[in-house]
């Protein structure tokens, strides 16, 4: 369909007129864009994060970083001094971090900005061989989602430095859960995969929203009847939990969780970050709350577990509970009518008004 009507376009314009109609699309973004570009201060900014582990060696944390460099409308992203690929499957290649900084791009030099291919033209990107962020076979990627939302993180934090009024402070990861079921509602085995949303960090202006996919993911929270009618599990709870986004003058999301109880026996696999190194906070605001995975509720077994691969059985329950969102500011400036709105509607604590904004 779209090559006959680009063929109808060229017998109709000529396929000449056609070309320059492309080539002028392609500039006119690349000028948009260098324009954008321009209008920051020239210099250079460096950022880095650490994810919670490559999921294989658990209790080694996982580097990500980069330096952005601007000059003559031309913005340059170094990530050179990324950790080396890492065992387990949480590496990318250069199409998904590209992916990253255009969305970082876009979104703080200006949202209605018009992408397209000639955008290329604005930007350059340096990697390191076999490193996290440019990895070569045979290192693993599924996992690619939860690294992209640390790397946006991390780049919205070199580049905020340019552009102070857009910047945030870090988000929490939306996350995955797989629940594989011998016999489902039907009668057969099937897969139950939710993504589990987070919050945003703050910035300057507005609180960070709660429950909500963030940055690159893009999905919505599966709605508890689903869940219920379709797989063999309860939800006891599913709720924002108080005094977990991070303390600021504009504060950030808070944390979500769910808890659930099995129905039947089954495997469940969960795939999280920001545990060990929960979303940091950003001009004098105070980090978000860390993300939990806990098994076997209210028994002796009771655990926190880290990404991974867990059998259960039925009657056992399980929690999920994302990171809250970085504080944007000095907690000591907010606003009073803010602070005593989110203690009247519970997202925030009379012990954590006291404690983290001294009221």
């Amino acid at each position: 369909m779209g090559a006959q009507r680009v063929k109808e376009l060229c017998n109709r314009f000529g396929a000449g007129t056609v070309m320059d109609a492309f080539a002028a699309i392609l500039k006119a973004a690349a000028d948009e864009l260098r324009a954008a570009v321009a209008r920051l201060p020239e210099g250079g900014s460096s950022a880095e994060g650490l994810l919670d582990s490559d999921g294989v060696v658990i209790d080694h944390p996982v580097k990500l970083a980069v330096t952005i460099a601007v000059k003559d409308g031309i913005a340059s992203f170094d990530f050179s001094n990324s950790d080396p690929q890492a065992r387990g499957p949480v590496n990318l290649r250069p199409s998904m971090v590209e992916a990253c900084v255009f969305y970082a791009l876009i979104g703080c030099l200006g949202p209605n900005l018009h992408f397209n291919d000639g955008m290329r033209d604005v930007v350059r990107l340096t990697y390191a061989p076999r490193t996290v962020t440019n990895a070569e076979p045979p290192a693993p990627v599924s996992n690619y989602q939860m690294v992209n939302l640390k790397l946006v993180d991390v780049i919205l934090e070199a580049l905020g430095r340019f552009h102070p009024a857009r910047a945030i402070a870090n988000a929490g990861s939306s996350s995955a859960l797989t629940v594989a079921w011998a016999k489902g509602r039907s009668g057969q085995s099937t897969m139950q995969y939710e993504i589990m949303g987070s919050a945003y960090g703050g910035g300057m202006g507005h609180d960070g929203a709660c429950a909500t996919a963030t940055h690159l993911s893009n999905l919505h929270i599966t709605p508890i009847e689903i869940l219920e009618t379709e797989f063999p599990c309860r939800i006891s709870r599913f709720e924002l939990v108080p005094d977990t986004g991070g303390a600021g003058q504009w504060r950030g999301g808070l944390s979500l969780l769910r808890e659930y109880e099995l129905l039947q026996n089954a495997t469940v696999i969960r795939r999280y970050d920001k545990s060990r190194f929960p979303p940091t906070g950003l001009a004098g605001g105070k980090a978000g709350c860390g993300a939990r995975f806990v098994v076997r509720l209210g028994t002796a077994q009771e655990a926190a577990m880290p990404s991974g691969r867990y059998e259960m059985q039925a009657g056992e329950r399980f929690l999920l509970q994302s990171a809250g969102g970085g504080g944007y500011g000095d907690p000591r400036q907010r606003d009073g009518a803010a602070l005593a709105r989110d203690m009247t509607e519970g997202y925030v604590s009379a012990a954590g008004a006291k404690k983290d904004y001294n009221a």
